[in-house]
């Protein structure tokens, strides 16, 4: 079977099963709303596990591994570099991995950091089954207590919520030199509505959904958005986003940026969602921020038709040298 194939099928199976668990809690909840709305947390805070490809396998292979305790477990973890080498820390996304954020690794690495990838709570390699962006900024802050104050995080889409919601819950304590954010999501608004429509969850039903995910959290869905952070935010912060992204639309970038005080965007065109943690001039931008440099080119379009014009690299090397 080719990949294509394969992700065809899997896309079939996940439509099967959001069908199966529709009917499941529209069949349920006349009779017992609790056990729907319960059915229904499950497959929230559940996210799906997807195969390591062989580049990532690879990469993981030159890292240190060891497990942190977290909660009643604990959280897979990799390291690059020596352990007197300033550390910045990687989050991946949702339904992601540590290792697809290897490619930041190496500049990082001829900057002068040590590099710490992790699988957050119900993802990857971890043991536990249940996830979220509190559970992820939950992860952030435990890393963070292990490996010391962090020099930087780089973090991708949900990641990057994450993020903002970990200096949210520490009330500012979360001690970070600097940050770069790859399309981060504002809020968890629109993944809640988008799971309602799946289900087709209205009404009442819908009160009873969020309220008991809000139990499960510990936090009101509301205070899962960046805004709500800006009190805390005072780390630098760098925001990278594709203007085509169909997974976090280009508006969320503008939100996020003037919530984080002081923030710089740059705009990326042509890699969408996850091709821009692949992109050379992202990785170099990327690591020139973390090491300090501020002279980042706000607006320039990363991944265009630019990169047969003109070397892009060198224009990049001369507003870090």
């Amino acid at each position: 079977m080719n990949s294509s194939s394969i992700g065809l099928q899997n896309r079939t199976n996940v439509r099967t099963s959001a069908r199966a668990v529709r009917a499941a809690v529209h069949a349920i909840a006349p009779a017992s709303p609790d056990l729907a709305a319960r059915i229904a947390l499950e497959v929230f805070v559940r996210p799906r596990r997807h195969s390591i490809p062989r580049r990532e396998r690879d990469a993981l292979s030159n890292a240190r591994f060891e497990r942190v305790p977290f909660g009643d477990g604990s959280l897979p973890v990799w390291t690059w570099g020596d352990d007197q080498s300033p550390p910045v820390l990687l989050v991946h996304g949702w339904e992601g991995r540590g290792s697809q954020l290897a490619t930041f690794v190496p500049a990082l690495r001829a900057a002068g950091f040590r590099v710490i990838a992790f699988d957050g709570p119900g993802h990857g390699r971890a043991k536990s089954q249940r996830s979220s962006a509190v559970h992820m900024a939950l992860a952030i802050e435990r890393i963070a207590q292990h490996v010391g104050p962090l020099a930087g995080i780089v973090a991708h889409s949900v990641g990057g919520a994450a993020t903002a919601l970990a200096f949210h819950l520490s009330r500012g304590a979360l001690d970070v030199g600097r940050c770069v954010l790859v399309a981060p999501p504002v809020n968890a608004k629109r993944f809640f509505d988008g799971f309602c429509a799946t289900l087709g969850l209205e009404g009442a039903m819908r009160e009873t959904v969020a309220k008991r995910i809000e139990r499960e959290l510990g936090i009101p869905l509301a205070s899962v958005d960046v805004r709500q952070a800006t009190p805390h935010l005072h780390t630098p912060m760098l925001l990278l986003h594709d203007e085509g992204d169909r997974e976090v639309p280009f508006e969320d970038a503008r939100t996020f940026v003037q919530a984080w005080p002081g923030a710089k965007l740059v705009v990326t065109s042509g890699l969408g969602h996850r091709a821009i943690l692949r992109d050379p001039d992202v990785v170099s931008a990327t690591a020139a921020f973390i090491a300090g440099k501020d002279d980042v080119a706000t607006g320039l379009p990363f991944g265009s038709i630019e990169r047969e014009l003109f070397d892009r690299a060198a224009r990049w090397r001369s507003l870090y040298s």
